[in-house]
């Protein structure tokens, strides 16, 4: 866990540098940062440099990406059971 913290931190630093040099456009800047950092505290410390626009598809990209959990978690117990119950 304190690697993952760690990385995550390095990473939205290495984000927000990136995003000075090349200067991405807002939306695209905030949504690359919600899909791809792990945590939202990460998320929010890169997309801040961007602006409310940014902080904003950051923020739908890493709930987005949360919220698909629910029916992923669904789909696997469904096709745990199904090979539990084809193997018996």
């Amino acid at each position: 866990v304190g690697i993952i913290a760690l990385v995550g931190t390095i990473f939205a630093l290495i984000y927000t540098a990136i995003e000075a040099i090349f200067n991405i456009p807002t939306i695209t800047y905030g949504a690359w940062t919600g899909i791809s950092l792990h945590e939202i505290a990460h998320v929010v410390l890169a997309a801040d440099i961007g602006g409310p626009e940014a902080m904003t598809f950051a923020l739908l990209g890493k709930l987005g990406r949360v919220f698909l959990l629910i029916p992923l978690s669904i789909v696997l117990i469904l096709y745990m059971r199904y090979k539990s119950q084809s193997s018996q």
